[in-house]
């Protein structure tokens, strides 16, 4: 029992295990919020400013038929 005082004594002076004395909560908690609004900026869709329909897409770049058939076996095989 002696033996195992002595080494909790030791241990809790090399290992600090209150985490109030070795981690700065305030910088904690910016960074984790600075990741979540990034993450959510990353990962939030924005909507057109001017919806178009596809026929009109079709026709702004000009695309033929043949050609939306052959990116859309590309994107097939790709996914």
């Amino acid at each position: 029992m002696g033996l195992w005082k002595g080494t909790k004594k030791i241990v809790g002076h090399v290992v600090d295990l209150r985490v109030d004395r070795w981690v700065d909560f305030t910088s904690l908690q910016n960074s984790t919020c600075y990741f979540w609004e990034r993450a959510k900026s990353l990962f939030s869709i924005k909507t057109a400013e001017h919806p178009e329909s596809f026929e009109e897409a079709i026709d702004r770049m000009a695309l033929s038929p043949e050609t939306i058939a052959k990116q859309s076996e590309r994107f097939l095989r790709l996914s």
